[in-house]
């Protein structure tokens, strides 16, 4: 299970961790977020970003092994880039 869920198409993000996420700017072929970790703790999170279109396949049995993870200190804002 992804910590972050990123609908392309809709522009919507899902945080399934304590970190706060958005997109910042979404254009053709890249999005860029925004992911800020309000605890005490450092974070590692996984992020999954899809379109409808990749929506419709079903992922692997290791799909996960090959999404983005990304370390957020605590109390620290990090910018991610995401290409699709």
């Amino acid at each position: 299970m992804p910590g972050i869920y990123v609908d392309i198409d809709t522009r919507q993000v899902f945080s399934l961790d304590h970190i706060k996420a958005k997109i910042e700017k979404s254009s053709k072929g890249k999005t860029t977020l925004t992911l800020y970790n309000p605890t005490i703790y450092d974070a590692k999170v996984k992020v999954l970003a899809e379109t409808k279109e990749n929506a419709l396949k079903p992922l692997g049995m290791n799909a996960f092994l090959n999404w983005p993870k990304v370390e957020v200190p605590a109390g620290k804002t990090v910018v991610m880039k995401i290409k699709h």
